[in-house]
């Protein structure tokens, strides 16, 4: 009896000792999967900082960009060039169809811009590779310009202030409203193949268009942001100075027009 009781005892604290063990193992397996996924992301962001530092400012050799430059295995990076050298890029990270990192390139400073929320909204930027940011002259204010005595100019019909039948809608806004009766797919590029501007529409749940971009001028920057609200709201943000920096928000009232929000 006495011998039973001690061998239950030993395989006991053996199950206990080898469940610990196991514990233990997995904790260590999971904490260096968590550092290789680290090391892979600090590899990955090495490599896209020494591929720019060397393509930036040499010459793009008649080409006007490179997408996908490091390929299908690794963050999306697309260059572009600008005034015949390399001077521009976009990063993205998880291939989400959002960029999360713009860099530029100018009088051989090389500058970083990052969207922590991965929302197309970047904060300051940062000089890359230890140069020092050139400071810029003052330029002095010019003269206030003199404006000659006219008469006051009518207004055509239908495009006074607050009339809902003014021509506020552009062929890109006409076009957009159409594309989002279109049956549903994750993702629409140059929706408007063709035209002077390009559409890009993604849906992120599969059930509604959500969101879109639009490239005014086709320039591979994207001059505006759009949101389609679940409940039936458009929401449009605008970069004015054409460098991905929504500044300017407007809503869509009634299907027809444009209102600023603030």
């Amino acid at each position: 009896m006495k011998f039973k009781t001690f061998r239950a005892l030993m395989i006991g604290a053996g199950i206990i000792v080898g469940g610990a063990l196991v514990f233990w193992l997995g904790r260590a397996a999971i904490s260096a999967n968590d550092s290789s996924i680290v090391l892979a992301l600090e590899q990955e962001s090495q490599l896209v900082e020494t591929t720019l530092l060397e393509m930036f400012g040499t010459s793009a050799q008649g080409r006007d960009k490179i997408k996908d430059h490091l390929g299908a295995n690794g963050p999306k990076l697309n260059v572009y060039a600008e005034n015949g050298v390399w001077a521009r890029a976009k990063l993205d990270l998880d291939r989400d169809e959002r960029w999360d990192e713009k860099w530029r390139w100018s009088n051989g400073v090389v500058y970083r811009a990052v969207a922590p929320a991965d929302d197309d909204n970047y904060g300051p930027e940062q000089v890359v590779g230890g140069g020092a940011a050139p400071v810029p002259a003052p330029v002095p204010a010019p003269p206030p310009p003199i404006e000659p005595a006219s008469s006051p100019v009518p207004v055509p019909a239908g495009e006074a202030d607050g009339d809902p039948t003014g021509p506020d809608l552009r062929e890109v806004d006409q076009l957009m409203l159409e594309l989002l009766t279109q049956p549903v797919q994750t993702k629409i590029k140059d929706a408007s193949k063709g035209r002077s501007f390009k559409i890009n529409v993604y849906s992120d749940d599969g059930l509604r268009f959500n969101r879109a971009k639009v490239d005014i001028d086709r320039d591979d920057r994207w001059d505006e942001s759009w949101t389609f609200k679940a409940d039936g709201g458009v929401e449009r943000k605008v970069s004015p100075a054409d460098d991905e920096q929504y500044t300017e928000r407007y809503l869509l009232e009634a299907g027809v027009r444009w209102r600023p929000l603030p």
